[in-house]
């Protein structure tokens, strides 16, 4: 009964999505699978979406596109709920009941749709639960973990992390275990215990090359660098972040190669090599615009903002973060626009503006206020001393650099200790 009705539906979405553009992009994809729109099958629909986003992409940019791929995915699993639930109870049709709010959940989750994602995860854990499908059980509740990780609410991560993973090993799913530790890593490392960030980013590495999974295990080893870059192991960070880039470009996963080059050209910024951190960041730009994606330009361009004015070059360095906080703001990221109000204030510091460098410390300190990231804290509270000692306002750059140096120390990430303290007794 679904493949009957799919194909009108899919059609009716696009012309709404997109108008007579929309309808001539599900023309051409459908060519492409050799079937017309109306002939569109349940098993059409995932290469379908996948097609439809890809060839969207460079025209409308990467996030829409993938809103109407998942768009997609929606009203094929939507249709088929409302199918399994008028067929008779029996555990077969509870299953793929489970299955499909599984699927509504990830589209959500997809979307940034949180609260809808939770909802359907939940749904779904509360069937799985009453007939004993732990697989399902433990990826809704490592799934429920990386919303409350994606709203900087780490206990409930960590909580529902482990829960997970409990379930996934005792059924022997890999991927779930992977995940899970990987999760784990991620809310430790932004907690700021890197001891532990460590000991679960080694397991769920360990399992990613178990399973053989390429772009899982680029991934893994990206946010492992992250971890040596907070502790300050720049030659640490930097073998994993390029690491990450051998297996990210074997996938062609732009995005993800956007967040490599972006972190690479961190490390060059903290050796104070700033022409080899503005190619990297420029390879950032570059990943993202192959596939119209935002958010690796906004990264890329706050960045470059910094690198430029610690060239000198302030000017330039004001208008690419202007650039970057159009981009961020956009995008509700509040992280990235937290550090571009920092680079702000480190631009005009260059230009001896103090009053107006405050400002944007002061800004930057606001956002962070709601994302509780101590180590971005630390690095703001650097900049904001150095400014002032600039300024010669010995108590206030005093007072900034020594809590910047608290942080560091609580953190555990000693360079960075060590250049608060330097600072202080310079």
């Amino acid at each position: 009964m679904v493949d009957l009705n799919i194909g009108m539906g899919i059609q009716k979405l696009m012309l709404q999505e997109m108008g007579a553009m929309g309808s001539r992009v599900l023309s051409e994809q459908c060519d492409k699978m050799k079937t017309r729109p109306e002939q569109i099958k349940t098993r059409d629909i995932s290469t379908l979406s996948r097609n439809i986003t890809r060839a969207l992409s460079p025209v409308i940019g990467y996030v829409r596109a993938v809103h109407i791929g998942q768009d997609i995915l929606r009203y094929k699993a939507s249709m088929e709920l409302e199918e399994a639930k008028a067929k008779p109870i029996s555990a077969i049709n509870q299953r793929r009941e489970v299955d499909i709010l599984f699927q509504l959940g990830s589209v959500s989750y997809q979307m940034g749709e949180w609260e809808e994602a939770k909802k359907h995860f939940k749904d779904a854990m509360r069937l799985a639960k009453s007939i004993s499908y732990v697989l399902r059980t433990g990826e809704c509740l490592c799934q429920i973990g990386h919303i409350h990780k994606e709203k900087s609410e780490w206990n409930s991560a960590i909580q529902n992390f482990e829960n997970g993973l409990e379930l996934s090993r005792s059924v022997n799913d890999m991927r779930g275990v992977a995940d899970a530790y990987r999760g784990l890593g991620f809310v430790y490392w932004r907690k700021g215990d890197y001891a532990r960030a460590i000991e679960n980013y080694e397991k769920s590495i360990g399992i990613g090359k178990r399973i053989k999974e390429k772009g899982r295990i680029g991934v893994i080893n990206l946010e492992f660098g992250n971890v040596y870059n907070a502790k300050g192991e720049l030659e640490k960070a930097e073998e994993y972040y390029l690491r990450s880039l051998e297996f990210l470009k074997e996938v062609k996963d732009y995005e993800q190669m956007g967040r490599a080059y972006n972190n690479l050209g961190d490390i060059h910024l903290q050796r104070e090599e700033w022409e080899e951190a503005i190619k990297d960041f420029k390879k950032c730009r570059e990943s993202g615009e192959i596939i119209n994606h935002d958010t690796p330009k906004g990264w890329a361009l706050l960045n470059l903002g910094e690198a430029l004015a610690r060239l000198g070059k302030v000017d330039e360095a004001v208008a690419s973060l202007d650039e970057a906080l159009v981009i961020l703001s956009k995008l509700d990221m509040k992280g990235g626009i937290a550090v571009t109000y920092r680079n702000y204030g480190v631009a005009y510091r260059y230009k001896k503006e103090w009053e107006t460098a405050n400002e944007y410390f002061e800004k930057a300190r606001e956002e962070l206020k709601e994302l509780n990231s101590p180590y971005e804290e630390g690095h703001l509270y650097y900049e904001w001393g150095s400014m002032w000692k600039d300024a010669w306002r010995d108590k206030e750059s005093e007072e900034c650099l020594e809590r910047s140096l608290g942080i560091f120390k609580k953190l555990g990430a000693k360079k960075f200790a060590e250049r608060a303290k330097k600072a202080l007794e310079g």
